[in-house]
């Protein structure tokens, strides 16, 4: 009898770019939480090309017109940052990303009711979440976080999130 080893044949993931996007979109989600505008706007402008509605174009457009490169797009950006939000990018990232991780999770989560095992007692039904996968799990703590608002605890000496 021979026995035969499983190859493992190493893919890049379906869901990389979407796992990338989430981490940008969390590290966005501090830096707003964090008001730390600069690192925001940097972060809009250079480091996280697909959060938000001129991203979404700009990666989702299949035959882009010639003059519409990520330099055009990030200018547009600031423009409508500019005009819109009066310059202050805190504002345009917190807007941006209630409408992106709503969207997200929208898409990917579901409420659910659940009862307990064996039970016929009304008391014993639960809401609980479902997650499509993986991703829907992530953006809903980001949703979580970004909806405790207030309740958020700080350091007493830097300001920071704890």
């Amino acid at each position: 009898m021979i026995k035969r080893r499983a190859r493992i044949v190493s893919r890049p993931s379906l869901h990389q770019p979407a796992v990338g996007q989430a981490a940008g979109t969390l590290s966005l989600c501090e830096a707003v939480l964090n008001r730390d505008g600069h690192r925001v706007e940097r972060a809009i402008l250079i480091e996280l090309p697909y959060v938000g509605f001129w991203w979404h174009m700009f990666n989702e457009l299949p035959d882009k017109p010639a003059h519409m490169d990520r330099e055009f797009t990030a200018r547009e950006i600031a423009e409508s940052v500019e005009e819109i939000y009066s310059g202050d990018y805190l504002v345009y990232a917190l807007d941006t990303l209630v409408d992106e991780v709503q969207r997200i999770v929208g898409s990917l989560c579901s409420r659910a009711l659940r009862v307990e095992k064996g039970s016929s007692e009304p008391t014993k039904v639960t809401a609980t979440w479902r997650f499509k996968s993986l991703l829907g799990a992530m953006y809903m703590q980001m949703y979580w976080l970004m909806a405790s608002g207030s309740e958020l605890t700080r350091c007493e000496y830097c300001g920071r999130l704890i």
